[in-house]
């Protein structure tokens, strides 16, 4: 299948292209909630083709490859924007497969702090140029005006739900 024809099926199938969209819905809400469904499969496609780590795995090593000193599960679920299931599952597989060090906290002993260990530093040194090359693959679609005016309609709108929901 070619690039176009994969995304015209992704176009195809936003609710507010084919009128579908569910009463009171938000067309830029809709539209995000398919452009993540995408973004998501595009990740996992080249997780998949390299490397057996899943999405939040894959998050949860590049915090800790970035990371200095040890870091706790909370500060990883508030870095990596998964849930804490998600992170509990990924930092056992992580664990069980090396590629994570685990230690409990000296500061609360009822939590543990994680650490990259050097297998798990190869593993992501190796997938890093692949999620490089995805990355500017993508960033390529758009102009840099383009991807500015994107980011700045992602801030406003991302600033009225913070108002919102520090109101509530």
């Amino acid at each position: 299948m070619s690039d176009s024809h994969s995304t015209r099926r992704l176009i195809d199938a936003y609710p507010f292209v084919s009128g579908s969209n569910p009463i009171a819905a938000n067309h830029e809400h809709v539209l995000i909630l398919h452009l993540k469904r995408g973004l998501d499969a595009d990740i996992k496609r080249v997780l998949t083709q390299h490397s057996n780590l899943s999405l939040p795995q894959w998050r949860v090593i590049s915090v800790l490859y970035r990371s200095s000193d040890v870091v706790s599960q909370k500060e990883l679920v508030s870095r990596t924007y998964i849930t804490q299931g998600q992170a509990s599952r990924a930092l056992f597989t992580l664990q069980t497969n090396g590629l994570v060090v685990a230690s409990q906290s000296e500061k609360d002993r009822r939590s543990w702090d994680y650490l990259i260990s050097d297998k798990g530093r190869k593993q992501f040194e190796v997938l890093l140029p692949h999620m490089e090359a995805r990355r500017k693959d993508l960033d390529s679609a758009l102009s840099l005006q383009e991807r500015e005016q994107f980011l700045l309609m992602a801030r406003k709108i991302a600033t009225v739900l913070e108002e919102r929901l520090e109101n509530n």
